[in-house]
C-alpha cells in the first residue's frame, strides 16, 4: 500500500469468460462500494505486459488545505520547489537497506499552486523504480518525512508507455479492467 488515494488507478484483470466488456464493468460495479467504480474497461489481446511494467510517470496533488504551519509561506515554497528543480542532485538514503538514492532524476514537475491549496508533482518511473512523494517533500521542503505523513496525498494520474503489441498478439483476446 502507498499510503495514498487514488483517482484513475488501473489493474490487470484475467477473466475466463467471453463475456462483453461492458457486462464485466456492470457485474464489478455491483459489487463496488458507493464511490468505487470501473469507469473504464479494455480488451487487450495477449501476451500484453502487465500495466505496471508499463507506467512511465504518476501525477499526485498535495493538499495543503487545514495546515497550520508557520514555515508553510508560499514565497519560501516556490523558493524551496525551485531549488529542487535547480538541483543537479538530490541525495537521500533508504533507511531499510541503507542504500543511496539521487532521486532528483526522478522529479519531473513540481509546483504549487496559485491559491496555496496544493502543490502539484510527476515523478517519473525507471524500469520500476520511482521515489516516494515523502521523500521529495523531505528533501525539498528541509522536513523529516514523518512530517508528511499525515498529509492529504492523491495520486490523479499514472502515465503509459506506448508499447506496440507482437502481430500474433492480435489474434489471442484478453480481458484487462483500467
Amino acid at each position: 500500500t502507498t499510503g495514498y488515494c487514488g483517482n484513475g488507478e488501473m489493474l490487470d484483470l484475467y477473466l475466463r469468460t467471453g463475456a462483453l466488456p461492458a457486462d464485466i464493468q456492470a457485474a464489478v460495479n455491483a459489487q463496488f462500494p458507493e464511490g468505487l467504480a470501473v469507469t473504464a474497461l479494455e480488451e487487450v489481446p495477449r501476451p500484453a505486459p502487465a500495466i505496471t511494467t508499463q507506467v512511465v510517470a504518476a501525477d499526485y496533488s498535495i493538499s495543503l488545505e487545514g495546515l497550520d504551519l508557520p514555515w508553510l509561506e508560499q514565497s519560501w515554497l516556490e523558493q524551496r520547489i525551485q531549488a529542487t528543480l535547480d538541483a543537479e542532485t538530490l541525495f537521500i538514503t533508504r533507511p531499510r537497506k541503507g542504500r543511496r538514492l539521487d532521486i532528483r532524476p526522478f522529479i519531473k514537475v513540481f509546483t504549487v499552486s496559485p491559491d496555496m491549496g496544493s502543490l502539484q508533482l510527476q515523478v517519473l518511473f525507471d524500469n520500476g523504480r520511482t521515489v516516494k512523494v515523502e521523500e521529495v517533500l523531505s528533501q525539498a521542503l528541509q522536513q523529516s518525512a514523518d512530517t508528511f505523513r499525515a498529509w492529504r496525498i492523491t495520486r490523479t494520474g499514472l502515465h503509459l508507455q506506448e508499447a506496440s503489441l507482437p502481430a500474433e498478439a492480435a489474434d489471442a483476446p484478453q480481458a484487462a479492467v483500467s
